[in-house]
């Protein structure tokens, strides 16, 4: 601090403009097993984001360390600093690379998916078909690319009640994954669970199931170790469904292996962490267990309470199923 207090401006702008390029080079992707190194170099990103906020043009790399702090900061439910982060990354890429550079979907799919989780759909379909439009006119309809962008609009619809939109957007997705080269890729499995939960939520059982353990089979085979999010969301779905279906002994098997990797991956302070204790209440109060789904119903409100607020939309939409599912 004491060194950069005797630089000049213009020293001390190609000083800062030296350590983004390097903090660019450092910060890796957003991957399950780089969140130590991806939390390591948080604060220093933030204070280079201080140090910058007044430029409005800024290198490629502010915009690329930006991406990747948001992202990881939205994966940790660290939602107020993401949305800082974000917002300003999308800013300096409009202004740096222009509006439809490809580069600038993956700041518009990162601030979607902040907002995805914030609740605010509008603001998630708005960055994601945007995104979309962008990726199809620079890859191409049929790219790897495009099929991202679809198997994350497909939940913004179905959240939203847009059942035909959500499952058109989700089958071509799938078909796109559908190439022998990536068809068991993490992308088909999350194309494939987005596409099983709708179905589920429109009663469409039997395709629900087809495409939950297709996708769970790819979990089993190469997804484990470093997508642990995509696969917990698999589990709890396959739990939810095998509930309805009254099978309660795979119920269980597959809800507490659901808690077991999320709890490990994101720690017991997580909306994720939440939503296994919520899907395991629901497990114990289908067969009439009310203390121990009591137990963990609170347990799921004290986590969103303190994480996304009980005026989340869809922890709203949790409290009120629940109170349904309990008359």
């Amino acid at each position: 601090a004491v060194l950069q207090e005797s630089f000049t401006e213009q020293e001390r702008d190609a000083w800062i403009t030296r350590a983004i390029t390097a903090l660019s080079q450092l910060f890796p992707d957003v991957k399950y097993s780089m969140w130590k190194q991806c939390e390591r170099l948080v604060p220093q990103v933030l204070q280079c984001t201080r140090h910058t906020a007044s430029w409005e043009q800024a290198p490629e790399a502010l915009v690329t360390v930006l991406r990747r702090t948001g992202g990881y900061l939205t994966r940790r439910a660290q939602y107020a600093e993401a949305e800082s982060v974000l917002t300003r990354a999308l800013h300096l890429g409009e202004q740096t690379l222009g509006g439809e550079h490809p580069q600038m979907a993956d700041l518009l799919w990162g601030l979607g998916h902040l907002s995805f989780h914030q609740g605010n759909y509008a603001r998630a379909e708005h960055c994601a078909e945007r995104a979309l439009s962008i990726m199809e006119r620079a890859r191409g309809a049929e790219s790897l690319e495009v099929a991202q962008a679809l198997s994350f609009l497909g939940p913004i619809y179905g959240e939203q009640g847009h059942y035909a939109q959500a499952e058109q957007v989700l089958t071509r997705a799938v078909q796109i994954w559908e190439r022998p080269e990536i068809a068991e890729s993490p992308e088909m499995a999350q194309a494939l669970n987005n596409l099983g939960a709708l179905s589920m939520e429109q009663g469409h059982y039997a395709q629900a199931e087809h495409m939950l353990i297709r996708a769970g089979q790819i979990c089993e085979r190469v997804l484990l170790g470093e997508h642990p999010e995509t696969v917990w969301r698999i589990l709890v779905n396959l739990g939810e469904l095998y509930v309805t279906q009254g099978n309660y002994a795979q119920a269980e098997s597959v809800l507490t292996r659901a808690v077991e990797i999320c709890e490990r991956a994101q720690g017991v302070d997580h909306p994720d962490w939440a939503y296994t204790q919520y899907s395991l209440a629901l497990y114990f109060r289908a067969q009439h267990d009310t203390l121990r789904a009591l137990h963990h119903y609170q347990q799921a409100l004290t986590t969103w309470e303190k994480t996304l607020g009980l005026s989340h939309p869809r922890v709203v939409e949790y409290i009120e199923q629940y109170r349904k599912k309990s008359e």
